[in-house]
């Protein structure tokens, strides 16, 4: 009888961390390099339009200061038109050799308030995922065969999952507030081409928005997959 079990490779860890704009800019890129001198392998912009200058620019500037991977925690796609959000992400991987990372979701709790107050529409979330899908076929479409941009999707349901699994390379599990962490490993579990996913690493993200997420590469191995944090692939 043949030998069902899986043989699973252990793999480094890699650390990434947000460095939204709280200070002078001096002290933020002395920031920047005290994190590329501790070992951390990418630097994560939140998509705050109250609270900091526009992640795309800021992560340029950022990525050429250290060797260090870039990407957004992540592009809230009601906020973006999907063409504009994957023509940015292109460039962004243009722009820093191959070291951004593209994270999108479909907005943080309260985010039908922010829309309102910006006189957007407010989608329904199977709009929103809608979003998320077309911006990644765009990017796609961008990169084209030269060039491979990763993907991180922050998921929460099903439905999400579902996509995370068809278009992303990286997922995060986020908890919302006041929701049990056994919750969300119940539902980490998703099927995909190459396997069942689970809840694998830990990462704790900001106090502010009251959640925490969980990290795990889809793709297992994959070269473009590698880098992002809490990603086990190495």
């Amino acid at each position: 009888m043949a030998d069902s079990r899986t043989t699973v490779r252990t793999r480094p860890f890699r650390f990434g961390v947000t460095v939204p704009i709280r200070t002078d800019l001096p002290t933020w890129r002395d920031r920047i390099l005290r994190f590329a001198d501790s070992g951390y392998s990418t630097l994560l912009m939140p998509d705050f339009r109250q609270l900091q200058p526009s992640p795309g620019p800021t992560l340029a500037a950022a990525a050429t200061l250290t060797g260090m991977r870039v990407g957004t925690w992540v592009y809230a796609s009601p906020l973006r038109p999907t063409r504009s959000t994957a023509w940015e992400a292109h460039s962004l991987s243009v722009l820093t050799e191959r070291r951004f990372e593209m994270g999108i979701g479909t907005g943080r709790p309260g985010i039908e308030d922010e829309l309102r107050d910006l006189g957007m529409p407010v989608v329904p979330p199977s709009e929103r995922l809608t979003q998320v899908r077309e911006t990644v076929t765009m990017l796609r479409e961008l990169d084209g065969s030269a060039l491979y941009t990763p993907v991180v999707m922050a998921v929460h349901g099903p439905k999400a999952q579902a996509l995370a699994a068809d278009i992303a390379d990286t997922v995060t599990f986020a908890l919302m507030p006041g929701e049990a962490r056994a919750d969300v490993n119940a539902g980490c579990a998703t099927s995909t081409p190459s396997g069942t996913l689970s809840c694998r690493s830990t990462s704790r993200s900001s106090a502010t928005l009251s959640r925490r997420s969980w990290h795990l590469p889809i793709r297992p191995g994959c070269a473009a997959c590698r880098g992002l944090a809490g990603d086990p692939s190495g």
